[in-house]
């Protein structure tokens, strides 16, 4: 689970994204569609 959690942070961070604000819209993303494997779309 743990690196899980890295991953996603340190994608955060590859975007240039916050991994706060990242994390809490991989989490919201992952409630919504319980079923797929999604990644939060980018701030652009």
């Amino acid at each position: 689970m743990a690196a899980l959690f890295y991953s996603l942070i340190e994608t955060a961070k590859l975007r240039g994204e916050d991994p706060g604000d990242y994390l809490l819209r991989a989490a919201l993303a992952a409630i919504d569609n319980p079923s797929t494997v999604t990644l939060p779309k980018s701030h652009d």
